[in-house]
């Protein structure tokens, strides 16, 4: 009885997706990064509008099928799209500038949390856990200048023994 053929995938028999070298793929991989990079100037408005084509393109579709036309629907949802986001413009700029305007008043308000801020450090955890960590540096920089006043350490010398027991010939005519 005859078996069937074997139809794991396997990169080695599809033509045209033969394992490449790792010197060849990595900077292969490099260069597309960089010119990827080089090139978002021009790549993200291109996805942008490629991002809003497939958006908007239900709206101009029915539009058409309001018998407009194509060039009418385009024009009209291109309008409209830009009007929301004119507006959405004119609404942040809008909450911007009353927020730049009732600023002043909550000036007392802001100094105030930062004045609390600064007093939470005084006294609490965070300026103990200063004064523990000067202490510590105070102390490594005492025992670091202690040693350095001392005699300096004695060199130690290892030396083989002459023979071994399980190597009859001494050990200075190893490798």
């Amino acid at each position: 009885m005859k078996q069937p053929p074997d139809r794991r995938l396997d990169f080695h028999t599809i033509p045209g997706t033969a394992k490449l070298p790792w010197w060849i793929f990595l900077p292969g991989l490099v260069l597309i990064i960089a010119i990827l990079y080089w090139a978002q100037a021009v790549l993200i408005p291109v996805a942008l509008s490629i991002l809003l084509t497939f958006l908007l393109s239900p709206l101009v579709d029915a539009l058409e099928q309001i018998r407009l036309g194509r060039v009418v629907s385009v024009i009209l949802v291109v309008v409209l799209a830009f009007t929301v986001l004119a507006g959405m413009g004119w609404i942040l700029a809008y909450q911007v500038t009353s927020l730049a305007d009732d600023l002043p008043k909550y000036r007392n308000n802001i100094t105030q949390k930062v004045a609390d801020l600064r007093g939470l450090g005084k006294g609490g955890v965070a300026e103990k856990v200063q004064e523990t960590v000067e202490e510590v540096k105070e102390e490594i920089n005492r025992a670091d200048k202690t040693a350095t006043k001392k005699d300096k350490p004695r060199p130690v010398v290892v030396e083989a023994e002459g023979s071994s027991t399980f190597w009859p010939i001494p050990l200075a005519t190893g490798p």
